[in-house]
């Protein structure tokens, strides 16, 4: 009784507005995080895709490192459905590292450093990660306090160019992008479980709400 002898708050109108533009729907495009990083590989060979206070890396470089990473990859035996953790601090080689993971299709699993040691091995252990991809100076700071899993140093994987021809699976945008964790209502790591097609989904969203084109770039804080 009291909802219907409420007062409206907004109009239909108001109702209108808000419905165009929030439920709106696209059309599924079976694109893949990876298909749209390499269109624009071959669209923006020479624009620069990463930026940061010290480097500016092109999108051709960017490629070259990606094809280098993802081959070592597969030659460590990472297959496609396989979880790959990331264990670095923020940078390029966290960007190379989540790009050369996916290619192979496998998907990524991002670790904070500066968690404690034992939700670390939680979530590796939860996620069942294959292998963790790092930097030295991680690497060195969790020297034997994560023995279970094999670390490699992605600048090592980079430095050898010499990786041979390997062959990428068949991907599709229902395949696992990446996994998150979260605390979780009880304090305890929770994944989630991230496709391309949801992760698509919401780039082209945000691209075509804001008007994000290739003119534009972005600065990206979490």
């Amino acid at each position: 009784k009291n909802w219907e002898t409420t007062d409206n708050l907004i109009g239909f109108e108001d109702v209108e507005r808000i419905r165009k533009n929030t439920w709106e729907y696209w059309e599924i495009t079976g694109e893949t995080l990876i298909t749209l990083y390499e269109k624009s590989v071959k669209s923006h060979a020479d624009r620069i895709a990463i930026e940061t206070t010290g480097e500016k890396i092109t999108y051709a470089y960017c490629d070259e490192q990606v094809k280098v990473l993802s081959a070592k990859l597969i030659r460590l035996g990472v297959e496609k459905g396989d979880i790959v953790a990331i264990l670095m601090e923020k940078g390029i080689a966290q960007i190379y590292a989540t790009l050369a993971i996916m290619k192979t299709g496998a998907a990524y699993l991002p670790v904070d450093v500066h968690n404690p040691v034992q939700r670390m091995r939680s979530i590796l252990s939860q996620a069942k990660a294959k292998i963790i991809l790092s930097e030295r100076a991680c690497m060195d700071e969790l020297k034997g306090q994560l023995t279970e899993w094999n670390v490699f140093d992605v600048w090592e994987l980079l430095a050898d160019k010499d990786c041979g021809k390997v062959e990428y699976p068949a991907m599709s945008d229902s395949d696992l992008a990446y996994v998150i964790f979260t605390s979780g209502s009880t304090g305890m790591p929770k994944g989630v479980m991230i496709d391309h097609r949801g992760a698509v989904n919401t780039i082209l969203d945000v691209n075509a709400r804001f008007g994000v084109t290739d003119q534009d770039a972005c600065i990206f804080i979490s």
